[in-house]
């Protein structure tokens, strides 16, 4: 009887325990994930999407032709403007090359404005669809996200831009 009466004691003990220190432990992991959740709130309502591609042609002509999306980066530098960086690759046999290419983005919800190398591209993003939907007896109305495409300049070809807009 001695035993189960400890093992209570030890399981309230825990329980006290956690619910006392709970409140420090999610302190202490919301500031070690505030940069995080910071980012996870900001405004992410534009994306790159995977058949993004580029097309470079440089000097010699060995790495011509099609280049893949293979990664990017979308960062927020001030309230309308972001930093795109974009990195592609081309395989041909055993070799691989890479292009690196950023642009400077701004974008209000209504005008996107790319900054390249050879000026200021300005396009009129069109409005999100809506689809109208019938579930039973009832209509949903849903709005689907825009996707836009660009063709940009860059230093020895083009980047053809797949943009998603939510």
């Amino acid at each position: 009887m001695v035993k189960r009466s400890s093992n209570k004691v030890f399981i309230l003990f825990l329980l006290t325990y956690s619910l006392v220190f709970a409140g420090d432990i999610r302190d202490i992991l919301n500031s070690y994930f505030k940069e995080e959740r910071e980012q996870s709130y900001s405004d992410n309502r534009v994306l790159v999407l995977s058949k993004t591609y580029a097309e470079f042609n440089p000097i010699g002509g060995f790495a011509d032709g099609r280049y893949k999306l293979i990664n990017y980066r979308l960062e927020k530098i001030e309230p309308n403007i972001y930093f795109l960086e974009l990195d592609f690759q081309k395989k041909k046999g055993s070799f691989r090359f890479n292009q690196k290419v950023q642009y400077y983005i701004w974008y209000d919800g209504n005008v996107i404005a790319f900054k390249t190398y050879k000026g200021k591209y300005k396009y009129y993003v069109p409005k999100p669809s809506k689809k109208v939907i019938k579930r039973g007896n009832e209509y949903i109305i849903q709005e689907e996200p825009t996707v836009f495409n660009v063709v940009l300049p860059a230093r020895g070809g083009k980047v053809y831009l797949y943009l998603l807009f939510r």
